[in-house]
């Protein structure tokens, strides 16, 4: 099983959650529960801006629990803004599978909290 780190901080504007490490079918499951624990807390409305810059290898099945997170998150009336480099693996796969996922996605925390 490959390790996935969740570090969640508070900014101003948002709660940052950045995922570190692989992102794939074993460790899928664990990356959606981490994600979950980490935002439980938070009241709406809010907004969590979710990191995937550190994430060394992204597959479909990681895509999928993203998608998963950002409903149950829409679920409770709390947004998901995603942060993917345009250098990066989870930007690669937003755009040949998602583009218009892609296009709504930063480039940089900075980016995404100064929106």
């Amino acid at each position: 099983m490959n390790d996935i780190l969740v570090c969640a901080t508070s900014a101003p504007t948002a709660f940052v959650v950045q995922l570190n490490g692989e992102v794939d079918l074993s460790s899928v499951l664990d990356t959606g529960e981490r994600l979950l624990a980490a935002c439980r807390r938070l009241p709406p409305p809010h907004s969590v801006v979710l990191d995937l810059s550190a994430i060394t290898f992204f597959s479909v099945a990681g895509l999928r629990a993203v998608r998963a997170f950002a409903a149950v998150m829409a679920g409770r009336e709390i947004d998901v803004v995603i942060v993917a480099p345009r250098d990066g693996l989870a930007y690669r796969l937003l755009t040949r599978l998602t583009p218009q996922e892609a296009a709504a996605s930063f480039p940089s925390v900075s980016a995404a909290l100064s929106n």
